[in-house]
């Protein structure tokens, strides 16, 4: 499945709309308070692990979580630039670049009110049609 994704390097963690997961997998409690985003407070509803994959870049997220709401599918926290040493270079024509140690990718803008990517996630997220907000 493939969803729109948002590099944001003021956000500490990876998050995720809840409706994107199966109704089978497991949610933890999620017990570290809310995060602001775009538009406004998110109060997280749980975390799951998440194998995700951003063009070359395959990495399992021990811990993502998950809001009923956020400004777009997904945030890619500071916590995924991390853990796949990952440095982002946002062009002013709106082209993303994501350099790590073995790679440099380039990703297109997707016409979306934020400049985002497409980022493929593997199990477990939803198939089939998704709500419109």
């Amino acid at each position: 499945v493939t969803i729109d994704a948002l590099p944001d390097n003021s956000s500490r963690v990876t998050l995720l709309r809840k409706c994107f997961i199966l109704d089978n997998v497991v949610v933890h409690i999620w017990q570290d308070g809310s995060y602001a985003t775009l538009d406004g407070d998110c109060r997280l509803c749980g975390w799951i692990s998440l194998r995700t994959q951003v063009g070359k870049i395959d990495y399992t997220m021990p811990k993502v979580g998950l809001c009923k709401s956020l400004p777009i599918a997904m945030i890619l926290g500071r916590d995924w630039q991390s853990a796949v040493y990952a440095t982002i270079i946002i062009e002013p024509n709106g082209v993303i670049y994501i350099t790590t140690p073995t790679s440099t990718q380039e990703f297109g803008v997707v016409l979306y009110s934020y400049r985002c990517f497409s980022f493929c996630g593997v199990f477990p997220l939803r198939r089939g049609k998704r709500k419109r907000r």
